[in-house]
């Protein structure tokens, strides 16, 4: 008989912290007997919101909704989103590593054969900035995607409705139709054929912008806001 561990997340945060314990077990001599481990991980929430050493190059934080908007905007159904978006990711790779500056891509070893995606990366942090809107793991999201889409046109036609009618109407469930910000910079129009990492002007600045309203109290929004080299050695 064997056994199979299992557990039952409830938001992305906690899936976050169970993958990091298991990959704990796959690293050679990988000990916590002090349980120093949630520690460390709390300082680091606190100094570096949404950020991981697995982390590699900040334009993920745009490829990621780039890559799911663009399948929003076809309207791809539940059954198909999570492969589809899985699909585009791998086709990333290769764009990536033909650039000029191709430090840091995943799949650099790997290919398209890598086993950790982008946004199963890049997801929890997309939401500690607020790029995310949708609170729900990354998984759930594909899975309710139909239902955003019949949400939304609702919305349209209660809007038109109240239009017609005059009235100037606030709904409290239009936040069911928001998944992504708003003012998201807008998908270069040869993405993902082509891509690079270096961030545009305007894509650096809503990048900043979100770190300072959703976690202006941290080291991390303290070195955005002041872009320059520190000698010091501890914050």
């Amino acid at each position: 008989m064997s056994f199979v561990p299992a557990w039952i997340d409830y938001d992305q945060t906690e899936r976050d912290r169970v993958n990091r314990i298991l990959e704990l077990f796959l690293e050679k001599e990988s000990r916590d007997e002090l349980g120093l481990g949630s520690v460390r991980d709390s300082f680091a929430d606190l100094l570096f919101p949404g950020t991981s050493t697995i982390q590699t190059r900040l334009r993920y934080m745009l490829f990621v909704p780039w890559i799911y908007r663009s399948l929003e905007e076809k309207k791809v159904s539940s059954e198909v989103f999570a492969s589809k978006a899985d699909s585009l990711e791998r086709e990333l790779v290769q764009p990536l590593l033909e650039s000029e500056d191709n430090a840091g891509v995943y799949g650099r070893v790997a290919g398209q054969n890598l086993k950790r995606l982008p946004s199963e990366v890049y997801w929890s942090g997309l939401g500690a900035w607020g790029i995310r809107l949708i609170d729900c793991s990354r998984d759930e999201y594909h899975r309710r995607v139909d239902r955003i889409y019949n949400c939304r046109q609702k919305l349209r036609q209660a809007e038109r409705s109240s239009r017609e009618l005059g009235d100037d109407a606030d709904f409290d469930w239009k936040r069911e139709t928001q998944t992504w910000h708003p003012k998201l910079p807008e998908i270069p129009d040869d993405f993902p054929e082509k891509a690079d990492l270096r961030l545009t002007r305007e894509e650096a600045e809503f990048i900043r912008d979100r770190i300072q309203l959703s976690c202006h109290r941290s080291l991390l929004a303290f070195l955005a806001r002041k872009p320059t080299e520190h000698d010091e050695e501890f914050p």
